[in-house]
């Protein structure tokens, strides 16, 4: 199996990082339903809604071509 080149690499690491924050930020949620805290989980699905905008138009702006 031939080595991922630098670019693949690079592509990898940011959607893993972008992953992590998606995963801890369900997870933010999860505490704060359990906590009853729903100004704090408002806030986070926000912010999550956001995210994941974004990466819905990165990939569909550029259909491959950007990082994702």
């Amino acid at each position: 199996m031939p080595k991922p080149s630098a670019y693949d690499t690079e592509r990898l690491a940011y959607i893993n990082q972008l992953m992590d924050g998606l995963h801890d930020s369900l997870n933010s949620i999860y505490e704060h339903l359990v906590d009853r805290d729903f100004d704090s989980m408002n806030k986070e699905l926000t912010a999550l809604m956001s995210s994941l905008k974004d990466i819905k138009e990165s990939t569909e702006d550029d259909y491959g071509e950007g990082i994702i």
